[in-house]
């Protein structure tokens, strides 16, 4: 190769380097520009203090006061803990999530589930902001999204949908988490015998008056059996005043110095009234579903 077929080469080469060195980055930024702008990106999720939800079957409002989500309503229950939180972290992740524009065409509407008949309305609000947008089909993977006075139709890698399509909103599980750090249980009823207390120590459970731990099976299966029970229904205590006028049995929990207080009342047809924390509703459990709780209580004493 001669000296002027190396120096062609080599300004070949260089050409071909600033023309990828300057090509890349221009490409980039077209694609950013090109790229669907996300309506959600301005959402603060932490900041939310209110969420509705409303389709063709009705409507919810849910609301947060301090760390804590309701129902709103007549008697404003507490709301479904895990359903709420699995909600939030769903649309903090939808406004990070790209958009695609896949319809301009309203006609459309209809084969993504955003049509009058199908399409659930999300509002969204904080303080200083409400954010309202229409939610279609969804599989495990997307969304169907649009919003009022636009004709385009969004697909969000996110699936909404399911996360709010849903009839109960209220906390039906007496406790919201696990009580895996119960350290003390007392047991007492109002027919005037002893209460029974107890104290976790090295993972054993121990009775205050005596150090006897043969106990210790049935006082944790206690405890697991509290922490999985699940009400069929929320009631005022408004409808039922003397269910819990004297209750038959109360049982203290203790967790890093907070107390729960679990109130046994009447049972009515096949239901038994329960009283949490000095709430002003009451849960309606199952028969079936206290029996193994009274059952062991029937044991230590």
């Amino acid at each position: 190769m001669t000296k002027k077929n190396l120096i062609l080469l080599a300004i070949l080469i260089v050409l071909a380097s600033l023309a990828y060195y300057y090509q890349v980055p221009y490409r980039a930024q077209r694609e950013e520009n090109n790229r669907t702008p996300n309506f959600l990106a301005s959402l603060q999720v932490a900041n939310l203090n209110k969420i509705s939800i409303k389709d063709q079957a009705g409507s919810v409002t849910l609301y947060r006061e301090g760390s804590d989500w309701f129902v709103q309503g007549a008697d404003n229950f507490p709301a479904n803990f895990s359903r709420v939180q699995s909600l939030l972290s769903a649309l903090a992740e939808a406004t990070t999530t790209p958009v695609t524009i896949i319809s301009e065409n309203l006609a459309s509407r209809s084969s993504f589930g955003l049509d009058d008949k199908h399409a659930i309305t999300i509002s969204l609000q904080s303080d200083d902001s409400v954010t309202e947008f229409q939610l279609g089909k969804s599989n495990p993977t997307y969304s169907y999204l649009a919003r009022a006075n636009d004709n385009k139709t969004y697909q969000l890698a996110v699936a909404l949908t399911n996360l709010v399509a849903v009839t109960e909103w209220r906390q039906l599980q007496l406790f919201s988490s696990s009580l895996e750090n119960i350290t003390k249980v007392s047991i007492a009823n109002n027919q005037k015998l002893p209460s029974l207390n107890y104290f976790k120590q090295d993972q054993i459970w121990r009775q205050e008056t005596e150090s006897d731990k043969s106990s210790s099976d049935q006082i944790q299966a206690l405890v697991d059996n509290l922490s999985y029970l699940t009400a069929v229904n929320i009631v005022s205590a408004t409808t039922s005043p003397k269910a819990l006028a004297q209750p038959k049995l109360t049982i203290k929990l203790t967790e890093n110095e907070r107390d729960y207080k679990f109130e046994l009342g009447a049972l009515i047809n096949k239901f038994y009234y329960v009283r949490l924390n000095n709430q002003k509703f009451i849960y309606l459990i199952n028969q079936n579903d206290l029996e193994p709780i009274l059952t062991i209580i029937a044991k230590l004493r």
